[in-house]
């Protein structure tokens, strides 16, 4: 692998394989790069995020990550280490709000005290981002673990999305703003919650159906009145080698709508 390409993964490949761990994300990682050219742009992709961190958010979120990519779990793989990960794409949201002193915010150690991701100021204004994933289904991500040892899994990706997924997500919107509110009160602040997707449909090929679905559910309920980013792979991101990184869909508190 190129150095110059990734060089914040590499870091991170160097500093859990130096921690002397064995069966971590990365043995092998290499080679796996290499011969597989979706894997790499997924790779780049996540690079371009990271490298938007300044050098203390950087050694924040990397500190945060290293252990999570040596402990495997037995159903979802790796998949805690690249939410936590994902918090990099919160980072970069609001540093293109022009906002300034962005930091990531340390959990507190005080019993019950929620705390938000990120932090920034836009003027006097402090403005908070909670960044949050959805991951596919208990179903869906048995069925690729089990794919994943070589086992014949019978199954079709539906064009509508489950009521699961829209259960989901309220919570998920909910726990967001309470993270929020808890750390701070001021009803002036700005409060984002940074939402990556992850479909149950593995290439996204119903993603802009899936979205039209988001949209209209949102219309109709009752959800905590603070901006929401959609983040969501294009269509059929992990079946080519080249493409966007994403698609935003921009959720204003008055719930009109910005595509980018």
């Amino acid at each position: 692998m190129c150095r110059n390409d990734l060089p914040r993964i590499c870091e991170i490949r160097d500093c859990v394989l130096n921690r002397g761990c064995s069966g971590t994300y990365f043995d092998n990682f290499d080679q796996s790069v290499a011969d597989n050219p979706v894997k790499r742009k997924h790779f780049v992709h996540l690079e371009a995020e990271l490298a938007g961190l300044d050098a203390a958010a950087w050694k924040f979120l990397k500190d945060q990550v290293l252990p999570l990519f040596e402990r495997r779990h037995e159903v979802r793989g790796w998949q805690a280490a690249f939410d936590k990960l994902n918090e990099a794409k919160g980072y970069n949201y609001l540093t293109t709000l022009d906002c300034t002193d962005v930091t990531f915010i340390p959990v507190s150690s005080a019993p019950g005290q929620k705390t938000p991701d990120l932090e920034g100021k836009l003027g006097a204004k402090r403005v908070f981002c909670e960044v949050k994933t959805i991951n596919p289904s208990d179903i869906e991500a048995a069925s690729r673990s089990a794919v994943a040892r070589g086992q014949i899994v019978s199954g079709s990706t539906q064009g509508t999305l489950p009521d699961g997924f829209f259960d989901k997500l309220i919570a998920t919107l909910r726990i967001a703003e309470t993270q929020m509110r808890s750390y701070c009160s001021d009803e002036i602040a700005r409060r984002i919650v940074y939402v990556i997707l992850n479909f149950d449909d593995l290439l996204n090929e119903y993603a802009e159906d899936y979205f039209g679905q988001i949209q209209d559910f949102m219309k109709t309920n009752t959800l905590p009145e603070i901006e929401i980013i959609f983040d969501a792979k294009p269509k059929f991101y992990s079946a080519t080698s080249e493409s966007a990184s994403r698609r935003l869909f921009i959720c204003t508190p008055d719930r009109s709508w910005i595509v980018q």
